[in-house]
């Protein structure tokens, strides 16, 4: 799957990345549907 990727502070790709798996009870999926720049 692809999934935009953090990089670090200004580091931002796309990536091939495995599906997700939930490995623990406590474990949860989020999706992000939308956001918005930040302004300072």
């Amino acid at each position: 799957m692809r999934a935009v990727v953090l990089n670090g502070p200004r580091g931002v790709s796309v990536s091939e990345v495995p599906d997700e798996t939930l490995e623990q009870p406590t474990d949860a999926l989020t999706e992000i549907t939308a956001t918005r720049p930040r302004s300072s």
